[in-house]
């Protein structure tokens, strides 16, 4: 970045945010879903981060109607989640930015589940509970 770069006259390339992996919170509406379909749009591989699943569905759904990288989805409730719920999240996008990862859901655990994950660098999937991310 130049001493003179000024960024209300900067345009974004289309592929600006190629092969990054954006957390974005609030992902299900307002600000947060406008931020999730700009940086997919831009080519970024977002995680979308609420508290309603189904409204997080409908923002995946629109990033993967556009063509988009596929997001991922992290049902986390900020104001109620513990350490553990942050760091299974953390690290979940850690290994979706690592390359290998399939689509997944994360349930905290007053909901567990079981889903497939994948281990960075294994190149296979095996399976956990509960899983970080759909």
């Amino acid at each position: 970045m130049s001493a003179t770069f000024d960024p209300r006259a900067h345009s974004a390339a289309a592929a600006e945010l190629a092969g990054r992996v954006i957390a974005i919170t609030g992902a299900s509406d307002g600000i947060g879903r406008a931020v999730a379909l700009a940086c997919a749009r831009h080519q970024a591989s977002v995680v979308l981060i609420g508290r309603n699943v189904r409204k997080l569905e409908a923002v995946h759904a629109e990033i993967a109607a556009g063509g988009a990288p596929e997001a991922s989805i992290a049902e986390l409730d900020l104001e109620r989640a513990l350490a553990a719920d942050y760091d299974r999240v953390a690290d979940a996008v850690l290994e979706r930015s690592m390359g290998c990862c399939t689509t997944q859901r994360f349930s905290a655990p007053s909901r567990p589940s079981s889903t497939t994950t994948c281990r960075p660098g294994a190149g296979c999937c095996t399976s956990m509970s509960p899983p970080p991310l759909r």
